[in-house]
């Protein structure tokens, strides 16, 4: 499943390639690919921002194209790029200067950089449509290994007040101070990796999660480190069988009947624990898709498809005796719940089960009083965002 991120190296050389002429070479190029097509903006061609939300939200393939053939890119053409068109931005903006001037700043921008007076000063410009929302977003298109969209899911407790508007009030250093607080919650984790992840947690029904644990050994005791050379890069996990080196068999059905093994079991939004033996944890992920659950079948072909939302490997606080391969884990999320590395991760996940069950009692006094014939949909359900943050599973 790597291919899901295959819109981030593809967008990441684009924006380095822009950023090697100035602002009249761009616009000249920006034009050609934007065109003058019904649905397109001559203000998409304007700046970089408006011309990166338009690739990525059109949706157009063709386009993808000319911009590939225009800059003379090397990647692959990426197929994941999926944004509602209705979502389609020019930022109403004549400084074009202080655009082009964020744009090249965010290609060279690391953790390091104090200030940006820029980020700040847009935000301030008057009569126009660039909030935090936006800016951010934009910003997470042309550089997501650095930045990370802070939409209205995102919440100061302490503050009472939605992240994106304290950004709008108090600039850039509220903005990297947001940043740095989202990577101690996803530690290991790209900026996006954690959105899609945010957007898989937050469109499912979090009051029924549940947890699994996995080894990374994937045939049982003695067989190989399948973290490094499969799990992590290809986002999924899997089992070679019900544990040290046995294979699967006929009656493995019957052994997940009775109990014994689950592997059928994780849905979307479940999460699956990842261990290294007894004594060490290696990753958190969240299910995107099970394979397993689609097919009486269980074999090796099958994978548990996830997306990470903890790679710290640590010592576990407590030792986790001799677990299956694959099962449930009461004690080891304890385990794992105990271990400093996972803690902020796992708080998080149990902070959106807190308000989605507070969500459900509300609903519940409601229904009693008036009932429907509507069909049902998961809390939380939201359907947008940039390339790759899953919509297409995750769909009313």
């Amino acid at each position: 499943m790597k291919e899901i991120y295959s819109w981030v190296p593809w967008f990441l050389e684009l924006a380095k390639k822009i950023a090697k002429g100035d602002l009249e070479d761009f616009q000249s190029k920006a034009r050609k690919i934007v065109g003058n097509e019904k649905n397109s903006n001559e203000k998409n061609s304007n700046d970089p921002f408006s011309f990166f939300y338009f690739l990525a939200a059109k949706n157009n393939r063709e386009k993808l194209k000319q911009a590939h053939k225009e800059y003379k890119m090397s990647r692959d053409v990426p197929t994941d790029v999926e944004v509602n068109t209705d979502r389609a931005l020019a930022l109403q903006s004549d400084d074009h200067s202080s655009l082009w001037k964020l744009f090249e700043w965010s290609q060279r921008y690391n953790d390091k950089v104090e200030t940006n007076k820029y980020f700040s000063e847009i935000l301030k410009i008057r009569n126009n449509n660039i909030g935090a929302k936006t800016l951010t977003q934009c910003l997470f298109l042309i550089n997501p290994n650095q930045f990370m969209p802070i939409d209205d899911r995102w919440y100061n407790q302490q503050e009472k007040v939605s992240l994106g508007h304290a950004i709008e009030k108090q600039g850039w250093e509220y903005y990297k101070k947001a940043l740095e607080e989202v990577k101690g919650i996803f530690p290991g984790c790209e900026f996006y990796e954690i959105y899609r992840a945010c957007s898989i947690l937050h469109n499912s029904d979090s009051s029924s999660r549940k947890f699994f644990q996995i080894g990374i050994h994937a045939g049982g005791r003695g067989d190989d480190d399948y973290w490094l050379k499969d799990f992590d890069p290809n986002n999924w996990v899997y089992t070679g069988g019900p544990g040290d080196k046995k294979g699967w068999t006929e009656d493995a059905k019957d052994t997940a009947k009775n109990g014994f093994y689950k592997i059928n079991r994780p849905k979307p939004g479940d999460i699956i624990l990842v261990r290294t033996g007894a004594y060490q944890g290696r990753a958190i992920g969240i299910v995107e898709d099970n394979e397993y659950a689609k097919s009486e079948k269980l074999d090796k072909e099958r994978r548990i498809h996830v997306v990470w939302i903890n790679k710290k490997e640590a010592k576990l606080i407590k030792r986790l005796g001799q677990p299956r391969g694959f099962s449930g884990v009461p004690k080891m999320l304890e385990t794992f719940r105990e271990t400093p590395e996972y803690l902020p991760t796992l708080e998080y996940i149990e902070s959106l089960t807190e308000e989605s069950n507070q969500e459900k009692g509300a609903l519940h006094s409601v229904n009693q009083k008036q009932e429907t014939d509507t069909v049902k949909h998961p809390l939380n359900q939201i359907l947008y965002g940039p390339p790759g943050t899953g919509k297409t599973w995750n769909t009313v």
